[in-house]
Order: structure tokens, then C-alpha cells, then sequence
């Protein structure tokens, strides 16, 4: 029974120790993930520009939303009672 908390006690440290050491490099090789996917999200091919002046608008062309329906000429009326 001795030997085995003292081999738990061990295994505990060591797996502690490990994590101190590798635990910075994870975090920068998540953080280079998440760098590398906003580039390639900022890259996107699939954006029109249009220039007018100095003013640049860039936009991304959504086609799941619906305009709203079919456009529809107004003309009011004139009631002369």
C-alpha cells in the first residue's frame, strides 16, 4: 500500500512538472491557429471591392437572406369627396 502512494505521489509530480513545461508551448501553437485562420478569413477570395473616391467597401455577399419580396410600384389615390 506504501509503495503504491508513493507511486501515485511520483506520477502526480511528474505529470505536474510535464504540464508547467508544455503548457506554453500549447498555448502558442493555439494562438498561431487561431492567427493563421483570421488570415485566411481576411484573404477571402470571394469579397467585391468597389472604390468610390478614398473610400473602400468591402462586402461579402450573403444569399440565404430574402430581399423581402417582389417590388411593388405604389401609386396613391386621390379621393375628391
Amino acid at each position: 500500500m506504501l509503495k503504491f502512494l508513493l507511486y501515485l505521489i511520483i506520477i502526480y509530480y511528474c505529470v505536474r512538472l510535464l504540464f508547467r513545461f508544455l503548457t506554453p508551448f500549447i498555448i502558442k501553437k493555439i494562438f498561431s491557429r487561431f492567427s493563421e485562420g483570421s488570415d485566411l478569413f481576411n484573404k477571402d477570395s470571394s469579397l467585391k471591392k468597389h472604390k468610390s473616391g478614398d473610400t473602400e467597401v468591402s462586402y461579402k455577399k450573403n444569399k440565404s437572406v430574402d430581399p423581402g419580396g417582389e417590388y411593388v410600384d405604389f401609386e396613391e389615390e386621390i379621393n375628391n369627396d
